[in-house]
């Protein structure tokens, strides 16, 4: 079994009920629910974006998302806070100028961090932002004493565009992928010579690809991280996920080690441990087997649980003694552009009725 490998215990076979909550199909994706008390799952606010996707708690005990593509001008960007309380509410915070998208948020060497075209800074948890242009970043990567910014990956490959007189000019694409580091009192960098195997390695189908590094949750020195295909617009079709420790330059990735045909899908850092759901298709008794493995070292995973669904988990997330699962769905394609008019080849039939379903196993985490 390989330092990156998943081990089975007896403990995956031990399976608890999992309970169905709640069924949100067809809910917006800016809806933020709450789950109240009395175990509900409940509507708490509808922000004003095209979709929220990233949650993150930071030193002040505020909730933050990062406003991922608002449904209003393009001049300044949001992000969406919410203050620990029973009686607290969710405020719009719009002070990223050109902000357009905001991918991801961080905070480091006492100061909010947001990307999106470039890097942002604030030094007044958000008042006011200064921006440094660069290209989309999607994620950053924080390790105890730097954060990184990074972009979407290319392979090798062939591209084209119309010039100004309409001819259509064609190139060859080098393998290339951008990051950015930045460590205490000193702005963000270019990382020289970065490379697609750099964040991706072992991963040979990626070759050809555009490629995102996202979910990253830390663990002592080293970062659990998924990285897939760029699917759709913002989304990733997910193929591998790697482990992460930083280096005088830039950082050293290993892929973990998943079964044939098994997709990541999401991290969570609870205590000591960080938590890794990924999928298999199981075409006899259902569509999907979920599962939950976790590491205490970034080194090796152990597999906790299975279970079961008509489709796969998208994502996870631990209170009270309940980890809580997302049930997600995919179509085989989605579409393309020809010129400002969006062609779909994908219809409603192919979306899961499970979609939406939010499920949980008792299980204490620690």
């Amino acid at each position: 079994m390989g330092a990156e490998g998943v081990r089975r215990t007896p403990l995956h076979r031990r399976r608890q009920q999992l309970e169905r909550r709640s069924c949100l199909k067809c809910r917006p994706c800016a809806d933020l629910l709450l789950r109240s008390q009395d175990q509900e799952v409940r509507q708490e606010w509808n922000a004003p974006d095209e979709q929220l996707d990233i949650f993150h708690e930071f030193s002040d005990g505020c909730l933050y998302i990062p406003g991922h593509d608002p449904k209003e001008d393009w001049k300044l960007g949001n992000f969406y806070r919410r203050a620990k309380g029973k009686d607290a509410k969710w405020e719009k915070v719009r002070t990223l100028p050109d902000g357009v998208h905001c991918y991801d948020m961080e905070e480091f060497d006492g100061k909010l961090l947001a990307c999106g075209y470039g890097t942002y800074e604030s030094s007044d948890r958000g008042k006011t932002f200064t921006n440094k242009r660069g290209p989309r970043y999607y994620s950053f990567f924080r390790f105890p004493k730097s954060v990184y910014a990074i972009a979407d990956a290319q392979g090798e490959g062939e591209g084209s565009f119309t010039d100004k007189k309409g001819k259509t000019i064609k190139y060859k694409r080098p393998a290339h992928v951008s990051l950015a580091k930045k460590v205490a009192g000193k702005d963000f960098e270019f990382v020289p010579g970065a490379k697609p195997d750099d964040v991706f390695p072992e991963t040979p189908e990626f070759a050809k690809e555009a490629l995102k590094a996202i979910r990253p949750s830390a663990i002592k020195d080293k970062l659990v991280y998924i990285g897939g295909i760029v699917h759709n617009d913002h989304q990733i079709q997910p193929l591998g996920a790697y482990v992460a420790v930083d280096g005088p330059k830039c950082f050293k990735a290993k892929r973990i080690k998943l079964p044939a045909g098994a997709q990541p899908w999401y991290t969570m850092a609870v205590g000591s441990k960080v938590y890794l759901l990924w999928s298999t298709p199981d075409g006899k008794k259902a569509k999907f087997v979920n599962h939950v493995s976790a590491t205490s070292d970034g080194k090796s995973f152990t597999e906790l649980f299975s279970f079961e669904a008509p489709t796969f988990a998208r994502s996870m997330e631990y209170l009270d003694g309940f980890v809580y699962f997302g049930l997600g769905t995919e179509v085989k394609e989605h579409g393309h552009f020809e010129g400002n008019s969006l062609k779909l080849k994908f219809s409603a039939d192919e979306v899961d009725k499970a979609s939406g379903t939010i499920l949980r196993y008792r299980m204490a985490l620690k």
